[in-house]
């Protein structure tokens, strides 16, 4: 299901309103000169869909005041000629997509279908990793070490070999983390782990 209204950012001012024009066709569309008058508006649900033209970086912008707003909008930027680099930045910065303008008329409820449906993908990938990062928040600093390297694929024997403990205190931290995470398993931790970002963290032990 289409969100029940698109923003279009663009400073041109004859694209935006033939974005918007085509848009409109298909969901309500409202639009902004720039990504601060997008701000000040201020909404709290739809599309966002901004030319990667606008000054700045509007992907940083939008990012920043989503976590100030504490609700994220799926976003997808566009340009007259996409760079590769450009689109992979884009993507691995959290952008929904990054499409080349114009959009064929006959593929806009298509294309707006699958931006909200990728969005709820990263939107579930998202609230699980921010469980994941509450729960290793709770783990102490030894057990977070046996963590790290338990995803890692240490075995018990040689995470005491690295922390300088005995193979049976390296077990009862790992109990420890399991139980503090509420994992069943050692895999299930390894899952927790990775969704936290925790192979990621310097190994200050080392």
């Amino acid at each position: 299901m289409i969100s029940s209204k698109l923003h279009v950012i663009d400073s041109d001012p004859r694209r935006r309103a033939k974005a918007a024009f085509d848009f409109s066709k298909h969901v309500p569309s409202q639009v902004y000169e720039s990504v601060k008058e997008f701000i000040e508006f201020g909404p709290r649900e739809g599309i966002v869909f901004v030319n990667d033209d606008c000054d700045g970086d509007p992907l940083s912008q939008l990012h920043a005041h989503f976590t100030r707003m504490g609700k994220a909008l799926p976003v997808a930027l566009y340009a007259r000629t996409p760079q590769t680099s450009r689109v992979v930045e884009a993507v691995l910065s959290g952008a929904v997509d990054y499409l080349t303008w114009p959009i064929d008329e006959e593929s806009i409820h298509t294309v707006l279908e699958q931006i909200v449906e990728r969005f709820a993908s990263l939107d579930v990938a998202q609230g699980r990793r921010i469980d994941a990062r509450k729960k290793v928040a709770l783990l102490s600093t030894r057990e977070r070490h046996t963590l790290q390297l338990l995803v890692e694929g240490n075995s018990t024997k040689d995470t005491a070999q690295i922390l300088g403990i005995s193979p049976r205190t390296v077990e009862i931290h790992r109990g420890n983390v399991l139980r503090k995470l509420g994992a069943g398993s050692s895999a299930d931790a390894v899952r927790i782990g990775l969704y936290a970002g925790i192979e990621d963290e310097e190994l200050a032990f080392r």
